[in-house]
């Protein structure tokens, strides 16, 4: 802790000030780590300063501001307030075309109006639903209809587009699908489903580069929610249904399979080493990301969206 003070101090990281009238000092807390080597040997210590949190999303002028800190909240609220002309909404409701409700179960986030919207200018209010939007043996072409435009942005709050969303009417692209979703607190908070940049070799290879990439999002995540306040030491699980690729993130000696996959990667097996992830094999049948990676038939297709949490609130019961 020393030496971080000493680095800090030397660097001009801060200046040493009076409290102004009216002010209150940022509770903080040091928090301290073990950096590890790729080979899962330690490599150091590490010692950090956190503040209590305070997140603000904006949007060119939309602003969310969001923390477990209530009273930076309220002093940022009327930092914003002296300096710009804002008006405060209060509870959050609407945000970018997207819905919030609140129940005793957290919070539902829907785009009602953002689809009746882009049905109705596109001349498709009177289109029916279907249970699932490609069949399991159905090739879509380009010379099947025109695509519909801004149908991206649903995918925010409807997984159960997002593959179809994402397909690439190309049959010349044998580019392998990159599908994930992950969960906290046992809610789906984000959700992807796209094409990898290289034609891979085989099935254990396109895995691989899926558990690449879902270790990104999943470090990311684990980063952003440590700022809210909200710190595990546990591993994060990692479900993967394919026993290869999963040997690959554990063992170093499967070089004939990973000779043909670029070091960066790797770092799967570098978190797994370091115990910020862990890599439970998951039965393919109950594997919920199959609906971001191919067509499946109704049963598992509403089966999957029902365990994701996905469901319609204005469906009548």
């Amino acid at each position: 802790m020393e030496e971080e003070l000493w680095a800090r101090d030397k660097n001009h990281t801060w200046e040493l000030v009076k409290l102004p009238n009216e002010k209150k000092v940022v509770g903080n807390k040091w928090i301290y780590k073990i950096k590890y080597k790729s080979d899962g040997t330690i490599e150091r210590p590490k010692v950090r300063n956190s503040a209590e949190t305070v997140v603000v999303l904006v949007y060119v002028d939309d602003i969310i501001v969001t923390g477990r800190d209530i009273q930076g909240i309220d002093q940022l609220k009327k930092y914003l307030g002296n300096v710009l002309d804002i008006k405060y909404l209060k509870k959050l409701r609407y945000f970018l075309g997207i819905e919030v409700a609140y129940s005793k179960k957290g919070l539902f986030l829907s785009q009602k109006k953002y689809t009746l919207d882009l049905l109705t200018e596109t001349g498709k209010t009177g289109a029916k639903p279907i249970d699932t939007l490609v069949g399991v043996n159905n090739k879509i072409s380009i010379k099947d209809g025109e695509p519909l435009q801004d149908v991206g942005y649903l995918t925010i709050t409807k997984p159960d587009i997002t593959y179809v969303v994402s397909m690439d009417v190309n049959p010349l692209d044998k580019k392998s699908t990159t599908g994930l979703c992950a969960f906290v607190g046992g809610n789906m908070v984000t959700w992807k489903s796209k094409k990898q940049n290289v034609v891979t070799r085989s099935s254990a290879e396109a895995e691989y580069r899926a558990m690449a990439s879902t270790t990104c999002e999943l470090i990311w995540l684990k980063s952003f929610l440590n700022d809210l306040g909200f710190k595990s030491a546990k591993p994060i699980p990692l479900f993967c249904d394919n026993q290869a690729a999963i040997h690959i993130a554990i063992y170093p000696v499967f070089h004939e399979r990973t000779k043909y996959i670029e070091v960066d990667c790797h770092f799967v097996r570098e978190k797994v080493q370091a115990k910020m992830i862990c890599t439970p094999q998951v039965n393919s049948e109950y594997q919920l990301e199959n609906i971001f990676t191919t067509a499946v038939g109704k049963e598992k297709f509403i089966g999957a969206l029902d365990k994701l949490g996905s469901f319609n609130l204005f469906a009548p019961t």
